[in-house]
């Protein structure tokens, strides 16, 4: 596989899955696949097919599934439909069946409505290119954990070769971001474990990563319920123990970088642009955190209020 060819899946995003470039699943003209439950719409492959047929794919890089989430996605499938058909192929091995490539949460969702079938889009795919797609729609279209994330990273760049450069570029992410993430993979399992069942942010892992000890660090976290700051601050305090003077703990503990994720920046800027105010948005945990809105007179705080009230 070249370099270009590697880069592909990634750079045509999602569009090419639904009939929006030159890759259509199936072309006008060819014969449409059938089974005992589909006859495939040769314009732009999209068919429904029974919930019964359908089952998870083994490239998702999503590991936790929350009850919250999925009723919440239930509710808008029963008022809404399903409005983006899933990705799905022909299960190896078992005719009549197929594999979901990308849409699982929405499969599952389906469950509870209940629908008994949903739109679909086939696609006859090898299983690094179902891969690919299936890494590519979670990132683009799902907030995954952040070591979730790492791992998609990490396996596109050991089964394919991608360098961080072109994750960024093709992913709309930053180059930062991609780095930082990535890092995310040398913490030791139990505080990958804390950041995976969301216990702890990816803040509060970020400044694990640099320290001597993480597994303390982490304890005094979960104790004491720190933030990310105070937690940047004891990784800071510990590292300059070893280094002696109380002056130098204290101005390595003063010091201590304020370490925000580039996303998190970037919803800051958007915000504060939409408002015309100063907008902070300090992360406690990953469900969590403090939202702030300066204003420098009256009129800036009723004008706020005003926005809100709507």
């Amino acid at each position: 596989m070249t370099s270009a060819e590697k880069r592909n899946p990634l750079g045509r995003g999602l569009n090419a899955l639904f009939g929006e470039d030159e890759a259509k699943p199936y072309a006008t003209g060819q014969s449409a696949p059938t089974t005992d439950y589909v006859t495939i719409s040769p314009s732009r492959g999209i068919t429904r097919l029974p919930l019964s047929v359908l089952s998870p794919g083994p490239f998702q890089p999503r590991r936790i599934f929350t009850e919250e989430n999925i009723m919440e996605l239930a509710a808008s499938l029963k008022q809404h439909g399903m409005a983006q058909p899933m990705v799905v192929r022909p299960k190896p091995g078992v005719a009549g069946e197929f594999e979901i490539i990308a849409g699982e949460r929405r499969w599952r969702a389906a469950q509870r409505v209940p629908m008994h079938e949903v739109p679909v889009v086939i696609q006859d795919i090898d299983d690094k290119t179902a891969m690919e797609i299936a890494i590519v729609e979670n990132l683009q279209r799902v907030d995954l954990n952040p070591l979730e994330e790492a791992r998609a990273f990490q396996r596109l760049i050991d089964e394919y070769g991608y360098k961080q450069e072109q994750l960024a570029t093709s992913l709309g992410k930053s180059r930062s971001h991609i780095s930082n993430t990535l890092r995310l993979l040398q913490l030791p399992e139990a505080v990958q474990d804390k950041l995976m069942d969301g216990s702890v942010s990816m803040g509060h892992a970020r400044a694990l990563i640099t320290s001597d000890n993480p597994q303390e660090i982490l304890d005094q976290i979960l104790k004491n319920n720190l933030s990310v700051r105070d937690t940047e601050k004891l990784a800071a305090k510990k590292t300059a123990q070893k280094k002696g003077t109380p002056e130098k703990i204290a101005k390595a503990v003063s010091n201590a970088p304020v370490q925000k994720d580039a996303d998190i920046k970037a919803l800051e800027s958007n915000l504060s642009q939409l408002l015309g105010l100063n907008v902070t948005i300090d992360v406690a945990t990953n469900t969590k955190g403090v939202l702030k809105i300066e204003y420098q007179n009256l009129d800036q705080l009723d004008d706020v209020l005003r926005r809100l009230s709507r």
